[in-house]
Parts: C-alpha cells; structure tokens; sequence
C-alpha cells in the first residue's frame, strides 16, 4: 500500500494475503483502499479482488463546526489542577474576565487505552453558574510506554476517544483539552492520526478541541513529537506553553518565561509552522523559581524550586529586597547572599503578566491560558482582563 498510485511512491504498509479492506475510490489502475485500522493508501488494482459491493447513501452536508469563543472578545482559560481531589468551590476566589476552566480529569492509565476519571458534576454545576466553559483536560500521564501502545492501534484510539464522549456527556463539558507530553518521536504521526480521528466525532457532540505543544526545540520526547501544522488544521484552538525557558534541573538559572522567549516562540509557530493566529493561544505561568547558586572547587552548582507568586512576594518583602526591573527581560528581578549561596530570583507579577498578554493583541492570538489556578495573586485576573479588553 502507497502514499499515492504509483510504483514508486512510497509505501505505507504491508497487506497480508486475504486481508480485507474498503475501497474508497478508483484512479488510473490504482485504488484507494482503507484498511480496519483506518490507515489509508493505495493498492494496484490488479492486486485486489473484490468480494462484493457496499453502496454507501450520500449525507446531508452538515454544516461545518464553528467552535465557541468570546463574543467580541478573546479566550482567558485557566487549568485546574487536579491530583487527588477536586476542590472545594466555596474556597475559589473570584477571577474576573475569565471565561473557561480546564480541569486535570482524564488520565490514560494503560497501554489499551483506559483512561482514569475524576470529573466531578458538582465542579461543572458551579463553573457554569459563574458562566464559565468547561473543557476538561485528557493527559497521557506523560508516560511514553503506555503512549505508545494505546496509539498503535485504531481500536485502541477509538477506545480512549468512546470514553472521552461518554464523560464529556455524563459531565455536559463543553470541550476537551488534549495534553499528552513526554511522548516518543516514532508516535509522531499515531498521536496526529489520534487527534484527527477523534475531533469530528468531538465535534458531532459539539465538543471544543484543543491541543496543548511546547514552543520549539530539538528535544524529541519534548517538542519535536508534534506535528504542530498537522494538529492545527484538526483542532479548534492550539494552547503554546510558553514555559520552563529555565527548567527545574536547568544547569544556567533564569526566567521561566522572558519575554523575548515567549515572543520569539509564537512567532516561530506561527511562522514555521503555519498556525493561524486565530487558533493560537498563549499560555502563561502562574509561577516562578527561586534559584540557588553556590561556588565549590571553583564549579557553581545550580537548584531552583518552583513557588507560587505570593511566595516570591514574600520573599522579596521579608528580606527587604529592592527588584530591578530588567527592559532585555521584561521582568523584575532580585538576588541576595544567603551565606555562601546566590538566590535568585526572577519575579512573575503584573508587570511580567501584562507584558506576555500584549503579545496577544499584538500578535491578534486567540487569546490566553494559564498555568495554574492558586498559584496567581489575586490582581493578575483583573491585569489579564483589562489588558486583553483594552482598545487599540
């Protein structure tokens, strides 16, 4: 089976003697035949025997999907955090100009595509009142074994996919956010077909969806696994996280999420990858890292833990700390000696946040995500808000 009908175009697979498939179309001796797994290509005729014939009745063209967005105005979506329990709504604060809530609900368990679920109907009840969509988030468990395996098969997809529009409407969400990570790059192309399988029949249910992709590098089980082009003409919307410029274990301390970086890498996206910027959304951290560098035999070692904006907050006010702010960066910054240890840190505030959300309306982007709900200050919601509003 080829990529098109010809001798020398390449070959997609292997048919086995009285394997069965549909033919979908005829062209110049060649025919276009799909086999069980739902792999397509093309077969010389004269190597098929048909066993009978299926007259399939033409469909009502349906009306193509239009998915929601803000009328007038651009996505703010926040993820939920979910790791063993879902949380007590009565201790959420107000965010102001936010309009969805993706909570960490659905979590493939195994290499055949079960999927662990901890929705809760009482979490959907109260974000709909307060006029928020929700579209629950679907992770791999950032685990590349089971990944792989519940990829390869079309059965095994169709599996995770029949789950996802069962919760989605035992829940009544009204969107699904994709989130695999730490994935093979052999899977490249299952994890597209994945998504390209599941979207319309999501979208049959009136599903948004959407996918989240790190910016660009040449890490494979980090970045390179996404075919961004491919998945951006599928989904709805295509979350960036704009994140971990300096990771946890980074060798060299810096900012999680400089402002250069951030706009470089949308750019990068957009440009290379040709996703329209009216799927693109930029997400953002909530967060920040505290930085320790020591001196020993004349190497300096580096730590960092992540902390939640108060906390560096905190920081700064308890050791009396003047923040400098750093134009090249687009974000204020302090160190101080602690012994013989540097910290640094590198602050995420109003400044940093309404920096990063311009880059929306500079750019038109669909709008913004964050990463993650409790680890903002409470002045971030109206920063982002009136940022995103604000006229030209």
């Amino acid at each position: 089976m080829r990529t098109s009908g010809g001798i020398k175009f390449p070959i997609v697979a292997d048919l086995q003697p009285e394997e069965q498939v549909s033919i979908l179309a005829e062209t110049d001796g060649w025919y276009h035949v799909q086999r069980k797994n739902g792999i397509t290509g093309y077969v010389d005729k004269k190597s098929i025997a048909l066993s009978h014939i299926e007259v399939v009745p033409a469909l009502k063209q349906a009306d193509p999907f239009v998915p929601w967005k803000p009328v007038g105005g651009k996505l703010n979506l926040t993820w939920e955090q979910v790791v063993t329990k879902n949380p007590d709504t009565a201790q959420i604060d107000p965010m102001p100009g936010l309009n969805v809530i993706s909570p960490t609900w659905f979590h493939l368990m195994d290499g055949e595509g079960n999927i662990k679920n901890m929705g809760d109907a009482a979490y959907v009840k109260w974000a709909q009142s307060n006029n928020l969509q929700v579209w629950a988030l679907f992770d791999n468990n950032f685990d590349p074994k089971i990944t792989t395996e519940a990829l390869s098969t079309y059965d095994k997809r169709l599996k995770m996919i029949k789950q996802l529009l069962s919760y989605a409407q035992m829940y009544k969400l009204q969107g699904i956010n994709i989130d695999f990570e730490n994935v093979n790059l052999k899977d490249k192309g299952n994890l597209t077909q994945f998504v390209r399988e599941m979207t319309p029949l999501l979208h049959e249910q009136g599903l948004v969806v959407s996918i989240d992709v790190t910016v660009k590098s040449t890490s494979e089980n980090w970045s390179m696994f996404y075919d961004r082009q491919a998945l951006s003409e599928t989904v709805d919307y295509m979350m960036v996280m704009a994140y971990d410029e300096h990771w946890a274990s980074s060798p060299v301390a810096g900012s999680v999420s400089s402002l250069p970086w951030v706009e470089k890498s949308i750019v990068q996206i957009m440009k290379e990858d040709k996703v329209p910027p009216d799927k693109l959304v930029l997400s953002v951290p909530f967060y920040t890292r505290i930085w320790t560098e020591q001196v020993k035999d004349g190497k300096t070692s580096v730590t960092s833990r992540a902390v939640f904006m108060d906390t560096a907050r905190k920081l700064v006010k308890e050791k009396n700390l003047t923040p400098v702010f750093l134009p090249e960066i687009g974000q204020y910054y302090v160190e101080y000696k602690d012994g013989d240890q540097l910290i640094k840190v590198w602050l995420e505030d109003e400044v940093s946040m309404k920096a990063r959300v311009e880059l929306v309306r500079k750019y038109n982007l669909a709008g913004v995500a964050s990463w993650r709900r409790g680890y903002e200050v409470p002045e971030i919601w109206d920063v982002i808000k009136k940022t995103l509003e604000a006229k030209p």
